[in-house]
């Protein structure tokens, strides 16, 4: 009974020993994200671009998002994306939210040999972001 725990301490330190020693591939990773915030307002003379009928109203935008970065040996994804929300004071038709995606990764196969891809979404159907 004593010669089994003996045997069995002696085990788990040469395994830890063993562990220990051998050296393991160490990943060198970064990741950065940068959230954000665009709160801005103004005011609109002619709404509806018309010659004759001008229309005026108060704008406000709010424009939340974000910017992901990572890094590392094997793999590197650079993504960012936003919501554009636009609200008027009189004309509640003209409200509207734009969203913003765009992916960019890649994955090293081997030291030569990679693989890239990229991925954008954009929900927005305005004339003046064209």
């Amino acid at each position: 009974m004593i010669n089994d725990k003996i045997y069995c301490i002696a085990l788990r330190v040469c395994l830890l020993l063993v562990f220990l020693w051998v050296p393991c591939g160490a990943m060198a990773e970064e990741l950065t994200l940068v959230p954000s915030v665009d709160v801005t307002g103004g005011y609109d003379d002619n709404v509806f671009f018309t010659r004759t009928d001008q229309e005026a109203d108060y704008l406000a935008s709010v424009r939340p998002g974000f910017i992901l970065d990572y890094d590392s040996e094997l793999f590197n994804i650079r993504s960012r994306g936003y919501v554009d929300v636009l609200r008027y004071l009189h004309n509640s038709s003209l409200d509207r939210e734009d969203y913003y995606a765009f992916f960019d990764g890649g994955v090293n196969l081997t030291e030569r040999w990679n693989l890239r891809g990229n991925f954008s979404f954009i929900n927005d159907t305005t004339l003046d972001t064209q």
